[in-house]
């Protein structure tokens, strides 16, 4: 008699397995580390889902991983996740680049739900190795329409948690139907400049990190300006001189990855920052 109640209680797991959300492998894996479920108004096209690796001296392999249950996605032959890297699968790439800078892949099909759902990864033995089901209701921080993507700031922490995961707090100086977007898609919560840089100096570069489209957004307008991009040696690799009054740039940069120095002069005045190239 004990043979069908074995039968029964391996049916269940099976049922629970399916059903429940999936639990990782005990290896580091790369990990999704930040969401972006719930844009202001009507721009879902800017629905995102960050995966990192969270090991800083190996690289991980996403070769023909999938994402599934929320959204469709197979991730190409061969891609390899450097130590720390980041890799974001987007509703719509184009979108997503034109507004953040930053590139990004495109999922074949489904959306991000406003009020949670499953989002699994799994290898190319469609195995799950990692998944979030996140919700909109708490004790998840509250990402509902508000402008903000959450985010895994510790990715050595286990992401099937609530408690690990926090309202991105970075102020890319966005704004979608007069919002202000948080959010740091292809770095760390500690990598984009906040918008207290911006309001408190006569320019704000976003995203900083950047993978080499740029925005300079001026905290007021001037007649005339120069801006130059120096690198670590100080060679001028990037100069132009505008005139106007603008007080929003964008910048398409073919600069190696490093880190540069952007000046802005107008008349006397000159102002600086460091800016951060990304592969």
């Amino acid at each position: 008699m004990r043979f069908p109640i074995a039968i029964a209680l391996l049916g269940l797991l099976a049922f629970c397995t399916v059903k429940g959300q999936p639990l990782p492998p005990g290896g580091v894996t790369v990990v999704i580390s930040e969401i972006m479920y719930d844009m202001p108004g009507t721009a879902d096209s800017l629905e995102y889902i960050e995966l990192r690796n969270p090991s800083d001296t190996n690289e991980r392999t996403l070769n023909l991983y999938k994402l599934s249950e929320a959204v469709d996605f197979t991730f190409p032959a061969g891609l390899i996740v450097p130590p720390l890297g980041t890799v974001v699968v987007a509703k719509d790439s184009v979108a997503f680049q034109n507004t953040f800078g930053y590139e990004a892949y495109q999922w074949h099909n489904g959306e991000l739900s406003d009020n949670g759902e499953l989002i699994v990864l799994r290898n190319n033995f469609n195995l799950p190795v990692d998944s979030v089901n996140y919700q909109a209701a708490p004790p998840w921080p509250n990402a509902s329409g508000n402008g903000h993507s959450i985010v895994l700031c510790n990715d050595t922490l286990p992401n099937l948690d609530h408690q690990h995961w926090t309202q991105a707090s970075n102020n890319t100086g966005i704004t979608v139907d007069g919002v202000p977007i948080f959010a740091n898609p292809g770095t760390d919560c500690s990598g984009w400049v906040g918008i207290s840089d911006i309001e408190t100096s006569a320019f704000g570069v976003f995203p900083n990190p950047s993978s080499g489209l740029i925005n300079i957004r001026l905290k007021e307008s001037f007649k005339e300006f120069a801006i130059r991009i120096t690198n670590a040696s100080g060679k001028t690799v990037f100069s132009e001189t505008r005139s106007g009054n603008s007080q929003l740039i964008q910048l398409e940069l073919g600069l190696a990855k490093g880190i540069y120095m952007l000046t802005l002069t107008s008349g006397t005045d000159t102002f600086s920052k460091q800016l951060v190239i990304l592969e």
